[in-house]
Order: C-alpha cells, then sequence, then structure tokens
C-alpha cells in the first residue's frame, strides 16, 4: 500500500535502502491476538556467530550494556536496556494501538513521538507515522529533526538553548514505524507503515456469504 494522497502530491520520499540490522512488524489475526516485534542484528551480521543448523545469526545488542558504571549494567536481578521498544497500548483494557521501530538508541523517540500524535493531537496512525520526527542526543540539547518541521518551531527551540541540526524532509535516520491503531467506536482496525523505509501496511480478510 501507498499513501495516495501524498503520492499524488509528489511529497513521498524515495526509499532509503542499505545495511541495516533491525526490522519491526506487528500482526493481528481475526482472533484479535497482537504480536509486536522489534527483531535486531545490532550490525549487518550480528556478532557474526551462525546457530548451527538454523541460519539465525547471533546478534551483538549486548554492545551497549555495561560490566560497571552503568545504569545500563549487566548484573543478577536487572534487566538491562538494548533501545527497543515494541509497544502495545490498552483503552479501558482493550487494544488501542501497537507499534515499534527500527533505528539504534532513537527507537524508544520515534515511537514515543508516534504515540503522542495519535493520543495527543488526535492523528490516525498512517498520519502520526509520517509526521515529521526528530532525534535528540546529550540530554535533549542536541536535536536533529526532518526539514518539514516548521521555522517557527526551530527558532523556539534555538532561543530555548538547543543545538539543532537539519535532516532532508524525509530521513530513514528517524525510524520506520510501524503499527495499528483502533477506533474504539467502530472497532475498525487500521494499519500504518513508515515511507521512510521499505515497508507496507497490508489487511487480510474472510468474506463470508
Amino acid at each position: 500500500m501507498r499513501n495516495s494522497a501524498l503520492e499524488a502530491k509528489g511529497a513521498l520520499p524515495g526509499i532509503e535502502s542499505g545495511p541495516g540490522g533491525t526490522t519491526h512488524f506487528v500482526v493481528v489475526d481475526k482472533e484479535g491476538n497482537i504480536v509486536s516485534t522489534t527483531q535486531t542484528l545490532g550490525g549487518t551480521y550480528g556478532c557474526g556467530g551462525v546457530i548451527e543448523g538454523t541460519g539465525i545469526v547471533m546478534n551483538d545488542k549486548t554492545r551497549w550494556m555495561a560490566l560497571k558504571d552503568s545504569p545500563n549494567i549487566v548484573a543478577p536481578g536487572h534487566r538491562a536496556n538494548i533501545g527497543h521498544s515494541p509497544t502495545l497500548l490498552l483503552y479501558e483494557g482493550k487494544p488501542f494501538m501497537a507499534a515499534g521501530s527500527p533505528r539504534e538508541d532513537g527507537i524508544i523517540q520515534y515511537v514515543m513521538q508516534t504515540i503522542v500524535n495519535v493520543i495527543d493531537y488526535g492523528f490516525n496512525i498512517q498520519d502520526a507515522i509520517e509526521a515529521p520526527r526528530f532525534r535528540s542526543r546529550d540530554l535533549c540539547y542536541r536535536v536533529s529533526m526532518e526539514k518539514r518541521i516548521s521555522q517557527e518551531t526551530r527558532d523556539t527551540l534555538r532561543s530555548w538553548g538547543h543545538d539543532l541540526s537539519a535532516y532532508p524532509e524525509w530521513t530513514s535516520s528517524v525510524g520506520g514505524v510501524e503499527g495499528f491503531s483502533v477506533d474504539v467506536e467502530t472497532g475498525n482496525i487500521m494499519g500504518g507503515y513508515d515511507p521512510r523505509r521499505n515497508s507496507m501496511a497490508v489487511g487480510l480478510h474472510d468474506i463470508k456469504e
């Protein structure tokens, strides 16, 4: 599926491709079961190890962890963070939205921006994914953002002391969010895909006489 409104305006980005080690997918079946999964190698070939007889390449995400002097320490009873954020949101106890993304330590930021667009601004899931995004570093003072974010917003952030830099209007550097949302009134499910990457949303259903 492509976004026909953007395509008609010539506004869709060219899909970026190249080496990468992370992907995300969301699946909903007709019984309402949901899987939101982020799979990664860390690098193109992970740690270089393959499980014998399976073809499964082992990842190298432990490189994000530490053995001392870090909140992300590897220790008994401690869950170290590898930056993934496969997310499922509930509304009144029922699934409302699921999302996730690739792209290194910015994953949590991209998923959260998409959630904010849906919940706080009322976007549908596709518009929420396509909305311009940003990536922050160094305790949020260093910020890179897609050029589609307004100059007024940029000027305001600079006045607050942020160090800003610009990405192109569309870039996979701000992830590739995939997900779905549910209309709480009708129960209809809408899938969303990120045109920044090679991705799609597909819906299948049984037609009964």
